[in-house]
């Protein structure tokens, strides 16, 4: 079995990272198939407070890990928090998303964050992940919408 490498992801990974995002919103709201967003993945290789570390498996672009880095209001230090944990479903169970919590993690260290905030919420109870990582209840998120006037 081949093994599957983490890496951050930067500019060059656009292409794969539209097509992972695309598959990303399908999973989690169904409907017709939204078209690659290139435009969508380049603007977030850019942001420079969001890490994206991707999983790779035999060459291909098969995951990613996207996390937003917080100043934490109440100490003054950074930190982490993990919005999304993404694996295409045919590449599932051989291990990518606990490589991509692990680089996430490591990342944490090497920046030094005062911790990592992973939100699970109720639609990701699908996922496997969250269970083999020793989270066994869903957290209750409540959505407050923003509409525009």
């Amino acid at each position: 079995m081949t093994s599957v490498d983490v890496l951050r992801l930067g500019p060059a990974h656009a292409p794969a990272l539209a097509r992972l995002l695309a598959e990303h919103v399908q999973e989690r709201h169904g409907g017709s198939p939204p078209r690659p967003d290139r435009y969508w993945a380049e603007k977030l290789l850019a942001e420079p407070h969001i890490r994206l570390l991707g999983a790779h498996l035999d060459g291909e672009l098969i995951g990613f890990a996207l996390v937003h880095e917080l100043t934490d209001c109440l100490t003054g230090l950074e930190t982490g928090l993990l919005e999304t944990v993404f694996v295409r479903p045919g590449a599932r169970g051989r291990g990518a998303g606990r490589e991509l919590l692990a680089a996430v993690a490591a990342e944490g260290r090497t920046r030094a964050w005062s911790r990592l905030r992973w939100i699970v919420d109720e639609e990701a109870g699908r996922s496997t992940l969250p269970r083999h990582v020793g989270l066994d209840a869903p957290t209750r998120i409540r959505l407050v919408p923003i509409t525009r006037q």
